[in-house]
């Protein structure tokens, strides 16, 4: 029996690294490149005709990681070196970082040490958005995109720039489109399933994505669901690749209905001035998105959640945060007041990892609920 397009994208991030869509592309032999970072400027690499990839790692990992890596570090970055060593991504032609933080900049370091592949490039970002930072970004770019043309033996003008440009607006519009079925007062389809959909994009071809995206949401788009009143929630924070967590919100009787998550709105939210000149377009979108919490000023973000909580008509926010995270650990002192002031219940959460040791966290979310049902009520 066919999977529907809802079901194949979920297959397709149950079963990264390798899934379907990149074995598919790799017997065509064609370049894929794995990326660390949503600062990564992926339409570059798509436009070079390479398929660029989130390195997600393995929380089965972490302690091989910790091989390798302080144990103080990243539980992110460790699982991610662990998945490597474990030989899980030795299909990469490349690899491309950026320098938002110490612990992605480290993971580079030792993956480009102890597994070598063909191809490897840091690339330095502003951590500030300023006419200065556009201008050296944009010098940044060019300088990506003349190393994937050496690698890859082929120019990159302007034309593949300007479609793949093009064919990631679609994916952001669609997944904005998807969000929207959030707002409904029982959405159509969970958070961990949301979370998945984004996932599965990361992970494949964004034309083969944007094409299930379309399916699936025509089906979800008219998709009735039974009423449930349950409290609504926005979770804000750190990388939160796998749905465990998530879940556990579920059984505790509330729904996530929106994020501030770079597998989450980060990602797609944003959309930038456009001109004639796609490169420029490209660095327009990655300096103005909603900023990860290496960016300066923190208060875009801080805007950008309190947007959520109010446009998906939420009664509380999770500010989550990776242990060892202090990017984002720094900047919930100031959310975690904002918010107070806002009359928005907050509860902070430290996770060694967003799938190990969750259930430590059920008697606080479970509080954290009361607390807000008894305030609703």
């Amino acid at each position: 029996m066919e999977m529907n397009s809802l079901t194949r994208l979920l297959r397709e991030a149950d079963e990264t690294p390798a899934n379907p869509a990149v074995k598919n592309w790799k017997s065509q032999g064609k370049k894929v490149i794995g990326w660390l970072c949503t600062y990564t400027p992926e339409e570059i690499i798509y436009a070079a005709g390479m398929l660029p990839i989130r390195i997600h790692g393995n929380p089965q990992r972490i302690s091989l990681g910790d091989a390798y890596l302080q144990p103080n570090t990243c539980p992110y970055a460790r699982s991610c070196l662990g998945s490597a060593l474990e030989t899980e991504y030795d299909f990469l032609d490349g690899i491309v970082a950026t320098h938002t933080c110490d612990a992605i900049c480290r993971l580079y370091d030792l993956w480009k040490l102890y597994i070598p592949i063909p191809f490897f490039y840091i690339m330095d970002h502003p951590h500030k958005s300023s006419p200065s930072g556009h201008k050296y970004h944009l010098q940044q770019l060019e300088k990506f995109k003349q190393a994937l043309e050496l690698f890859g033996g082929n120019g990159i003008n302007d034309a593949a720039l300007g479609w793949a440009f093009q064919v990631y607006q679609e994916n952001r519009i669609l997944l904005r489109r998807l969000y929207e079925l959030r707002k409904r007062e029982t959405p159509p389809i969970t958070a961990s399933e949301v979370l998945k959909v984004i996932k599965a994009g990361t992970v494949m071809p964004k034309e083969e994505h944007n094409r299930l995206l379309r399916e699936a949401l025509a089906e979800l788009e008219a998709r009735e669901v039974a009423p449930e009143k349950r409290l609504r929630l926005v979770v804000s924070g750190s990388m939160m690749n796998e749905t465990d967590l998530l879940e556990l919100i579920d059984a505790c009787g509330a729904m996530v209905v929106s994020d501030d998550l770079c597998i989450g709105t980060r990602y797609f939210w944003s959309e930038a001035e456009l001109d004639s000149n796609p490169l420029l377009n490209i660095s327009r979108f990655y300096l103005e998105k909603v900023p990860c919490a290496c960016i300066h000023p923190p208060e875009a973000r801080l805007e950008h959640l309190i947007n959520m909580v109010k446009g998906f008509n939420a009664q509380g926010v999770i500010l989550y945060s990776l242990i060892f995270c202090d990017t984002f650990a720094y900047d919930f002192v100031l959310f975690k007041k904002r918010l107070e002031e806002a009359q928005i219940p907050v509860l902070l959460l430290t996770l060694e990892h967003p799938s190990l040791g969750i259930e430590q966290a059920r008697t606080r979310i479970e509080a954290f609920l009361e607390m807000i049902a008894h305030k609703v009520s």
